[in-house]
């Protein structure tokens, strides 16, 4: 029997975490996937359980393995991506002392804006910090709080108990690499909106003193930065042991869900372009240089592929438009709902947006959390909300489709 070397590989999204057996020249074995929650707020939070997810990648993990597809001692190496812009404060000990807030939730705002106003101020920030911001990091805090820029201050000032508590704040690549190694640490995009490092580098990404004093974080809460590429280290025995690995089997640093993407793609050659479309969307290619349009709100950030920057244009809900129709509209949970069961509909959907004809009696329905290129739109108008008297289901369907996307 011919043995090849065979990685596991990890995806956690939002809607749930995926997990491959993939050989080195990328044919891929078998999946398995586990769905995880999401918990919405009335203040406009939006968290996930890191505890549900260490549960849900130890169930698909070992459905996975327990199909035997390859002999456990042909698997060398374990390598994440997930979504990004989350944050969990995380103790000395590794535990986790909040749910993960998600690239989603708006609640730092208001502490965002009171940490980094000015005399003279754009989006409620500084002048001067934002160009600082630009010039070195190649961007800025969204002003909507949606990073970990904002997440961080939400803490620090709404739950100062938990911010004096908190050893490591880790977004959520860095918080899977620490239950799989015990090791602190952010690679070169998980790290990126934080807002606190120096970028002009591709290849040595650091942490600049000034913007770290200016962020409001203590620089002793930040983890150590490494390259994409790194090698971590081996699983922890306990990892290893509850999954049937190796105890030498390595764990690669990996990428956030735009930067990976980017990679599987096949688009790596400069100025090759790709289309993602998931829960959000976005259109990206690699370059050569690292270069900021504040005006359209494109800029070339740090990523996993050495000496390049990835130039992104994103829209930050796509897919999840169809989960809103989905859940809010066709099957929303009221009296009105007979099914005990809400079955899949988007091959349903899909037949319908087909053969509904594109005209002037379409609802228009941007998406609900906006997008960040070639302007950044927060709120516009909510699905459906303009219709007319020949507005039906399947033209609602249809629009949410084709008035969603970029």
């Amino acid at each position: 029997m011919t043995h090849e070397t065979v990685f596991l590989a990890v995806d956690l999204g939002t809607s749930g975490m995926k997990v491959a057996l993939i050989t080195l020249h990328g044919r891929i074995l078998g999946w398995e996937v586990e769905p995880v929650q999401l918990h919405l707020t009335p203040d406009g939070g939006a968290e996930q359980s890191p505890e549900e997810w260490r549960q849900a990648f130890l169930s698909a993990a070992g459905r996975l393995l327990a199909r035997n597809l390859v002999p456990a001692g042909d698997i060398r190496a374990v390598a994440c991506s997930t979504q990004g812009e989350g944050t969990i404060a995380m103790d000395e000990n590794g535990r986790p002392l909040t749910n993960c807030i998600l690239w989603m939730d708006m609640r730092g705002a208001p502490y965002l804006h009171q940490q980094f106003k000015g005399l003279v101020n754009l989006d409620n920030m500084s002048l001067d910090r934002i160009l600082r911001w630009v010039r070195l990091t190649g961007g800025m805090p969204s002003p909507t709080g949606k990073d970990p820029a904002g997440h961080m201050l939400l803490i620090r000032d709404r739950f100062p108990d938990i911010y004096g508590r908190t050893y490591k704040f880790l977004n959520v690549l860095d918080y899977l690499n620490l239950r799989l190694t015990g090791r602190f640490t952010a690679t070169f995009d998980s790290i990126l909106t934080s807002w606190v490092t120096d970028n002009r580098d591709p290849d040595a990404i650091c942490y600049d003193a000034g913007l770290v004093r200016a962020s409001g974080i203590d620089a002793d809460k930040l983890p150590e930065i490494v390259p994409c590429t790194a090698v971590l280290g081996p699983l922890k025995p306990d990892v290893a042991a509850e999954l049937g690995l190796a105890p030498d089997v390595q764990v690669v640093a990996g990428a956030i869900d735009n930067t990976a993407a980017a990679i599987g793609s096949g688009a790596v050659e400069d100025y090759a372009t790709h289309l993602y479309i998931g829960t959000s969307s976005w259109l990206a290619a690699h370059v050569p240089f690292k270069k900021t349009d504040v005006l359209a709100s494109l800029a070339s950030v740090p990523c996993a592929v050495n000496g390049r920057y990835l130039l992104t244009a994103l829209q930050a809900t796509a897919g999840g438009n169809l989960t809103f129709l989905r859940d809010n509209v066709l099957y929303h949970q009221d009296e009105l709902l007979q099914e005990a069961q809400v079955p899949d509909i988007f091959k349903v959907l899909d037949q319908i947006a087909g053969r509904t004809p594109a005209g002037p009696t379409a609802s228009s329905t941007p998406p609900g959390f906006g997008v960040n290129a070639p302007r950044l739109m927060i709120a516009i108008c909510a699905p459906g909300c303009i219709t007319s008297p020949c507005t039906t289901p399947a033209r609602t369907s249809s629009a949410l489709f084709w008035k969603g996307w970029p």
